[in-house]
């Protein structure tokens, strides 16, 4: 992402996008983003513990060129986000504590990322409500990609449903929130 914020127009062109589909979008403000940082956090903590969680990142983690899918081991280490990120490779070699280096990491210091962080939500919780979450989300994404946007979800505060709770009270919404994404 670039340190640069994205213009208002394309993030409401983007927000337009998904609630076509029925859903609504919420871009969070600077006290909704450190409410989000926080049950992110609470949540990645959460999903750090539960043993079938880091299987299944272990299984969708791809080390080395010999597979094609999964997510790639050299994006377990992202920082200079503004938020907790999906750590991939909870099972690879993390910071060393007394150096603060990764084995095999790039060195460069991180610039400071600046993304629009949205939830997409709808008035229910039912199957057709997931549905109609995804076909919003897909179509947010399509538009942010026509524009040159990129984005990455930020599920971990969505898949434990205490966090997920919280954020659908602290963002005062009606309805629930279905996914968190970060944009830039």
């Amino acid at each position: 992402f670039a340190d640069a914020p994205l213009p208002d127009s394309l993030v409401e062109e983007m927000c337009a996008a998904a609630e076509v589909d029925g859903a609504w979008v919420r871009v969070l403000d600077r006290d909704d983003e450190v409410e989000l940082a926080v049950l992110l956090s609470a949540a990645d903590a959460l999903q750090r513990l539960d043993l079938a969680v880091q299987e299944d990142l272990r299984r969708w983690t791809r080390e080395g060129i010999g597979r094609p899918d999964g997510v790639p081991s050299d994006q377990h280490h992202r920082p200079g986000s503004p938020v907790v990120l999906r750590d991939f490779g909870p099972h690879l070699p993390h910071a060393d504590a007394a150096s603060g280096a990764v084995p095999g990491a790039v060195t460069d210091p991180p610039h400071a990322e600046h993304p629009v962080l949205l939830v997409v939500g709808t008035d229910g919780d039912t199957a057709a409500d997931w549905v109609r979450a995804g076909v919003a989300l897909s179509d947010l994404w399509l538009a942010a990609t026509a524009r040159g946007v990129v984005a990455s979800p930020l599920s971990q505060v969505i898949e434990v449903p205490a966090t997920r709770a919280r954020l659908g009270a602290a963002l005062r919404v009606l309805g629930r929130p279905q996914v968190v994404l970060r944009a830039g």
